[in-house]
């Protein structure tokens, strides 16, 4: 029971007096305040037996009258980051990984979305994250040419295919690789994804590559760098959406973009406030590059290029980035 001495300041708006009371108990919290401890969420919640769906976790705050009244998302979403931040929780959407030090990705509430407990993930060989395999040397076959002896990278389950040819037309889908192509992968933050791409290459002997492309899982990240990628000299540069949206009135949009970065930046000005403006999103994209003269690994040029993607684009772009020398 809760005992309020002093009527509302504003006649006919007595509810603040009852909402602050709650909030000043912990009883409910809206964007502004701060979120339950992260192990006090996993040990008053199913989430200590090891993984939850984050819709679900979230849906037990509804349920369970130990648990605060949250008046907005945002408040589980910070529950949410602190709990990767302090190592007790483990994240997880499709092929995005998030634990203890990486930069936090956007959180989304869904059924595809797990949260793991730390000690769950580390029992189940999810976290940490398994060390890379080392670049697969090419085999000699036939006349000289090259094939790749490691596994072809196709970004996950449910992941589109490496990014189309900057000729394609919408609708096309991407020709397959070249039977001599040498590849090479990394997936993390795109800086240090790159990067790592570059070394692979570098490890290989070779001069320069061919064709870089990267993946990105969160449609942030990939509306703040297809206008960048539009900036790249050099090379031609293609851009493959495929996505979904479901608006605050349940209504649903389906697309599938295939072209240009030109015309994806004119795309992105349409899509990105209807993505933040929506009830649920889903968005797989990929971007290539392809090097009219390819580019070389010798001087500063692959430097300069991993620069100017990510000097605005770093901060949570978790992508696969593959590299092609043909």
């Amino acid at each position: 029971m809760i005992d309020i001495q002093n009527a509302s300041e504003r006649p006919g708006s007595g509810q603040l007096q009852i909402v602050r009371q709650l909030q000043s108990h912990n009883k409910v919290r809206d964007a502004s305040d701060a979120p339950d401890s992260p192990s006090y969420i996993r040990d008053r919640t199913p989430l200590k037996k090891g993984q939850i769906s984050s819709r679900d976790l979230r849906d037990e705050f509804r349920r369970d009258p130990s648990l605060s009244i949250l008046l907005s998302d945002d408040v589980f979403i910070k529950a949410v980051r602190k709990g990767i931040e302090e190592g007790v929780y483990i994240y997880k959407r499709g092929d995005l990984l998030a634990g203890p030090g990486d930069p936090i990705p956007t959180i989304k509430i869904d059924e595809e979305t797990m949260i793991f407990t730390m000690e769950f993930a580390k029992n189940k060989g999810i976290w940490p994250r398994p060390a890379p395999a080392p670049a697969a040397q090419p085999a000699a076959v036939g006349g000289g040419a090259a094939v790749v002896t490691g596994p072809t990278p196709t970004g996950g389950g449910d992941f589109p295919p490496v990014g189309p040819s900057p000729e394609a037309v919408a609708g096309e889908r991407p020709q397959p690789q070249l039977a001599g192509a040498k590849v090479f992968t990394a997936e993390g933050v795109l800086k240090e994804a790159l990067r790592r791409v570059i070394e692979q290459a570098k490890t290989a002997k070779l001069d320069k590559v061919d064709r870089i492309v990267i993946r990105l899982f969160e449609y942030g990240d990939a509306f703040k760098l297809v206008p960048i990628a539009n900036t790249v000299a050099g090379a031609k540069r293609g851009v493959r959406l495929e996505g979904s949206f479901m608006t605050a009135q349940d209504s649903t949009f389906e697309f599938e973009f295939n072209g240009t970065a030109q015309d994806a930046s004119t795309m992105k000005d349409y899509l990105e406030p209807q993505f933040r403006a929506a009830k649920e999103t889903d968005l797989k994209a990929s971007i290539s590059f392809d090097f009219d003269a390819g580019l070389a690994l010798d001087g500063d040029a692959a430097d300069k290029f991993v620069e100017k993607l990510t000097r605005y684009a770093s901060a949570a772009a978790y992508v696969e980035a593959t590299a092609e020398v043909k």
